[in-house]
């Protein structure tokens, strides 16, 4: 999916308002991906299998339409860990269904075109995933609705990967 869109006038608008017209959208390249799905998540740690709610995936929408000017979220390579500079811009995102009635939330960001390294991964298709960080209200435990992130909750639990009532993810 991560081939460059072309930049239309509706594209350059969003880009425009999301940036103030402080982004000339002749000097970016735009991409589309899916930043998030309610299907299970397939990585081996405390969410394994988890499914984030449609509320979730909506209000992580809603919520780049809502930032203030300049509305964009920063797009870093390797989750931000205080020291990387950003390399483009998450400037619009819409919560939708797939074909198949998944829902998701799709993504539009850019990237400067002197980025050439990062665009040319793009176009070959080397990277077309993408990660977002997220910091969830409550984590439930599916078989009996115990909180990981209740008052109750330890690191213990997270890192045994078990609520206090013996049930294990997974």
């Amino acid at each position: 999916m991560a081939k460059r869109l072309e930049i239309t006038p509706k594209i350059a608008g969003l880009i425009a308002s999301a940036t103030d017209g402080a982004t000339d959208p002749a000097s970016v390249s735009v991409y589309e991906c899916v930043s998030i799905t309610g299907l299970p998540v397939n990585k081996r740690n405390i969410f394994e299998g988890a499914v984030h709610p449609e509320n979730t995936l909506r209000e992580m929408a809603a919520a780049v339409a809502t930032r203030p000017i300049p509305r964009h979220v920063p797009m870093h390579t390797n989750h931000e860990q205080g020291y990387e500079l950003p390399v483009g811009k998450v400037f619009h995102a819409e919560f939708m269904q797939d074909p198949n009635g998944v829902v998701q939330v799709r993504s539009l960001f850019f990237i400067g075109n002197n980025e050439t390294d990062l665009v040319g991964k793009l176009e070959a298709g080397s990277i077309e995933e993408v990660s977002v960080g997220l910091r969830y209200k409550h984590l439930n435990c599916s078989q009996c609705g115990w909180d990981y992130r209740g008052p109750e909750a330890t690191m213990d639990n997270f890192w045994e990967r078990t609520c206090a009532n013996g049930h294990a993810i997974g």
